[in-house]
């Protein structure tokens, strides 16, 4: 499904040529003391597109007859423009959604066979996007210092809204008329109109908040640094916090289905529940590596991605783990329209597209 915060301690650089990238960076930081530890690319950071040659493509194993209904191999979307993206976002039709540095924000049309610009109107860097459950045309994005763009055209005009001074990292819809979106300093706003207006909500926690999900029927997750997981079950109007059992900064966090749910942190740490968020457990991902975004292709796959280009891979609904791939660039996030279709974006502006083997 960010964007995404944790940053990249002291001055981490970007490394090498990079295959499965999600990209959520931010050039500033929130509160003082907190920017170095932000899981946030610099905005400062070359950004020069990957070419696809040099890209490998990623595939993990497959069934035994040799054919998959999920996603089983990535390869370089083609055509896709330079940038730095750092989330984006899918829907049933095929269209994606990509929002980056620099105010940028990317659209494909044809499930990433060719891409057009779209202009925001900002210059900060945007962080995430989520469209509208209901609608496709309506669509938000979150970025750096309170930005909020948006749109119910598809994409042709962004109206800006600043329900915030802080930071924003993430937003995601709960319904079609309800969404929140999350940022430093435990800020959380939220829409009860579709993204028209925007109001501040009680949050308890008072650090980074970097992830939130919703299942579709009124169970929200958010979750952030010191292990916070927050939980709601009205759409996000009120929100109560949970024990993790962890104290790593938790970075991403998706839902399966109202019960199952899956947070991944800056450690490498997982953690899942079986009960809608009320209880959870460690799971062993089998890497130390930072882990920025995690998503279901199914009630069974789940595919985590980060730093150093690792990308793992679960087919028990998160239980256990096995690394796909490591080396390369950051990779920021991972979203699934189906089962059969995936995105991963990422630094230097790659865009990697996923796609169950015929």
């Amino acid at each position: 499904m960010i964007l995404l915060v944790i940053a990249i301690i002291a001055a981490a650089a970007i490394v090498g040529v990079a295959l499965l990238v999600v990209t959520r960076p931010s050039g500033t930081s929130g509160a003082a003391g907190e920017a170095s530890s932000s899981a946030t690319p610099e905005s400062g950071s070359a950004a020069t597109a990957t070419p696809a040659a040099e890209q490998s493509e990623v595939a993990p194993s497959s069934d035994s007859d040799g054919a998959s209904s999920t996603v089983d191999t990535w390869r370089a979307a083609p055509g896709a423009p330079g940038g730095t993206w750092v989330h984006s976002a899918v829907d049933g039709s095929g269209r994606i959604w990509i929002a980056g540095w620099d105010g940028g924000i990317v659209v494909s049309e044809d499930r990433g066979k060719s891409w057009s610009r779209q202009s925001s109107g900002v210059g900060v860097d945007l962080q995430d996007v989520s469209v509208s459950p209901a609608d496709s045309s309506v669509a938000v994005v979150v970025g750096l210092e309170g930005t909020l763009l948006v749109t119910t055209d598809g994409g042709e005009l962004w109206a800006a809204q600043y329900p915030s001074t802080k930071n924003l990292y993430e937003v995601a819809f709960a319904s079609a008329e309800r969404a929140c979106a999350v940022g430093e300093d435990g800020a959380i706003v939220r829409t009860t109109d579709g993204g028209l207006t925007w109001r501040r909500r009680a949050s308890p926690a008072r650090s980074f908040l970097s992830g939130i999900a919703f299942d579709g029927e009124g169970n929200g997750l958010a979750v952030g640094r010191y292990g916070v997981i927050l939980a709601t079950s009205d759409d996000g109007r009120y929100w109560t916090e949970r024990d993790s059992g962890v104290g790593a900064w938790l970075t991403a966090v998706a839902y399966a289905d109202p019960s199952h749910a899956c947070a991944v942190s800056d450690g490498g740490e997982i953690v899942t529940t079986n009960d809608g968020g009320q209880t959870w457990t460690r799971r062993d991902s089998g890497v130390s590596d930072r882990l920025y975004g995690v998503a279901y292709s199914d009630s069974e796959h789940v595919w985590a991605v980060g730093k150093n280009g690792v990308v793992i891979a679960s087919e028990d609904g998160g239980s256990s783990w096995r690394t796909v791939r490591r080396g390369g660039e950051d990779l920021w996030g991972v979203e699934f329209a189906d089962a059969a279709h995936g995105v991963v974006t990422g630094s230097n502006g790659t865009i990697l597209l996923g796609s169950a083997s015929d």
